[in-house]
């Protein structure tokens, strides 16, 4: 089952080309499978049309007009969820328990009266042009009492939520439309497969000249570097700090597009977890310096044959991470005086809200260098 979300600010013109006859006029008795109880009650039984469709719009509406908050994106989260073709046709009972179990998932529902829930609805009007059975998910992302919904990491929650669903209701199992094949199931190492050939995958579509590699500039590293460059692929010594460099990897910064190279594991960590709030991908071996440091790691339940992940590395979905410069680096400047001020720079990132904070701040330096009570 492959969603696919887009993000928007107009409930009206979502619904209005739901129940319409669409681009290729492939849109037939347009109806709702699931939904809020009032929108069910309203139209459950009927076939869509344009008065219908701006009806629905308007209550859908109504928390983000009541309040008058506004999204960043848009309030509109609009995912569609479509079958492989083989699949056949579900009934609208079977689409409407999908849906909810969807809304579930992605934690748009009241999560058993603990917070307010989003408006929702979701649509069915027949099989696409390519022949795929699929319905239409509309949310309000102001939520009954004002408050927003969550829609950190939603790309990759939607993915989630989808691959749960087919496994639970016996469907195809479609990672994407570039996808060859469809199978029923998956074991866990499977699906890490598939996540390593995606990130691999997005490279291959540059050529190895635009690719940029930060790597630590240390001894051990002098045959990866010479590798790295035979490939062709640029590389970017960093003088220290080898979780910064991963860091910047994972963020939108452009200087880098990888970071390579063997550390500590407190700093593949402390990596992890920030990288999990930058959304980015990270794969760890471990690599013993001596047999003391093999058998201490066999002892403690390690796997020296294992390709670690982000989160088997940090199983929290709510890791922080924080750090101060003390010299400047590619991440936060260092420590300035300036008289009687001293300047530091920080950052915090929190994977839970996917949020980045850059903290400057400036200390009396009578108060430091003296101590502070």
């Amino acid at each position: 089952m492959i969603p696919n979300v887009v993000r928007g600010d107009r409930m009206a013109g979502l619904m209005t080309y739901l129940v319409g006859p669409g681009r290729a006029n492939e849109h037939t008795e347009p109806h709702l499978v699931a939904g809020d109880a009032a929108l069910m009650a309203w139209h459950s039984d009927n076939e869509l049309g344009h008065d219908s469709a701006l009806a629905i719009a308007r209550h859908l509406d109504r928390p983000s007009k009541a309040f008058d908050v506004d999204v960043s994106g848009g309030h509109v989260w609009h995912c569609s969820l479509s079958l492989h073709p083989d699949e056949g046709m579900l009934t609208d009972e079977k689409w409407g328990d999908i849906a909810s179990d969807f809304i579930r998932a992605m934690e748009f529902d009241d999560n058993q009266d603990t917070k307010a829930p989003c408006r929702w609805v979701a649509v069915r009007h027949g099989v696409s042009k390519n022949g795929n059975d699929h319905i239409h998910i509309a949310v309000n992302l102001v939520c009954e009492d004002g408050t927003k919904a969550s829609t950190h990491h939603d790309f990759r929650r939607a993915q989630t939520a989808a691959r749960a669903l087919e496994v639970q209701r016996g469907l195809a199992v479609v990672a994407g439309p570039g996808q060859d094949r469809s199978t029923r199931g998956y074991q866990p190492a499977e699906r890490a497969a598939r996540a390593r050939a995606k990130a691999e995958a997005e490279f291959t579509q540059l050529h190895p000249g635009e690719i940029r590699v930060g790597v630590l500039d240390r001894p051990r590293h002098r045959e990866l570097i010479t590798e790295i460059r035979a490939a062709g692929a640029a590389t970017r010594l960093l003088l220290d700090g080898d979780v910064a460099g991963g860091i910047v990897a994972a963020s939108s910064d452009e200087s880098l597009d990888l970071c390579i190279g063997t550390g500590g594991s407190p700093e593949g960590v402390a990596t992890a977890c920030a990288i999990k709030a930058l959304d980015g991908f990270i794969q760890t071996r471990l690599a013993p310096g001596s047999d003391d440091e093999r058998q201490r790691g066999l002892d403690a339940g390690l796997k020296f044959d294992h390709v670690y992940e982000a989160d088997e590395l940090v199983s929290s979905n709510n890791t922080f991470f924080v750090a101060t410069g003390v010299t400047d680096g590619n991440l936060v400047r260092g420590v300035r005086r300036r008289g009687r001020i001293i300047h530091t720079e920080s950052i915090v990132l929190r994977s839970r809200s996917g949020t980045v904070r850059r903290v400057p701040a400036d200390h009396l330096a009578q108060k430091w260098l003296n101590g502070v009570d």
